[in-house]
């Protein structure tokens, strides 16, 4: 599956990495070369076709729910949930 570009580079970088990095080595790393992305791919494109529309109006406690728990989910991360402020 080949990255979709919608920039000249690649990636967006928002220095948390060098430019050097992204552009010459990560290419050249194992896990990048031989990991199949495509069904996470698959999964989150399809989980934003079925939320996406919904999220337009929704509050952050919605987005949160709707969008970036499976999303965190699919990716295989933990996230604690937030305590509630009176």
């Amino acid at each position: 599956m080949t990255q979709l570009t919608l920039t000249p580079k690649p990636h967006r970088n928002h220095f948390l990495f060098s430019d050097y990095y992204l552009d010459n080595r990560v290419q050249h790393l194992r896990e990048w070369r031989e990991t199949d992305v495509s069904a996470g791919f698959d999964a989150l494109a399809e989980l934003w076709r079925k939320v996406g529309p919904e999220l337009v109006n929704a509050n952050e406690s919605q987005t949160e729910a709707r969008w970036i728990r499976p999303v965190l989910e699919a990716l295989g991360h933990a996230f604690a949930v937030q305590v509630s402020i009176r």
